[in-house]
């Protein structure tokens, strides 16, 4: 009876660290996985930059052209005074717009990295503490293992 008990300690202690070995590797793939994601919405949000750039520039060209639509309706001459700086503000507004795209862009490109650098990290940190785990229940259980063993008078 007692080397059953002995055999299946042993058994018991070797499952065990295998299950947090595997529990480790698991968890690093799936944060690996996390990662790719993020990295994959770094290049959707490049394209979504790239949409709401060619939208605002439709928006802007659709403006201007009926700003010179309603002043040539007056019949005044489109090339001096308020004409002149309306163009000039919505243009200024249009450059404005643009610099504003582009900043939110970067800063949720920006955040995805980091979402893509923390999900690796949490991944090799739960591989590396399923090893520490793994190893740690071997010395340990071994350890009793072992203890039991000798208790029992198994080794000689």
């Amino acid at each position: 009876m007692s080397k059953a008990v002995f055999w299946m300690m042993a058994g018991g202690t070797a499952l065990q660290a295998y299950g947090k070995y595997q529990e480790g590797k698991t968890l690093k793939q799936l944060n690996e996985y996390n990662a790719a994601i993020q990295e994959n919405n770094k290049v959707l949000a490049d394209r979504k930059l790239a949409n709401d750039l060619f939208e605002k520039k439709k928006r802007f060209r659709r403006f201007e052209g009926l700003a010179l639509v309603s002043k040539a309706k007056t019949g005044l001459a489109i090339d001096f005074g308020s004409m002149v700086d309306l163009s000039e503000e919505a243009a200024f507004e249009s450059e404005w717009e643009t610099a504003k795209i582009k900043y939110n862009a970067e800063v949720m490109k920006a955040g995805y990295t980091a979402k893509a650098q923390k999900a690796l990290f949490v991944g090799e940190s739960a591989y590396y503490a399923g090893k520490i785990g793994a190893a740690s229940t071997l010395l340990t259980g071994g350890s009793e293992t072992y203890k039991y063993g000798q208790e029992v008078e198994l080794y000689g």
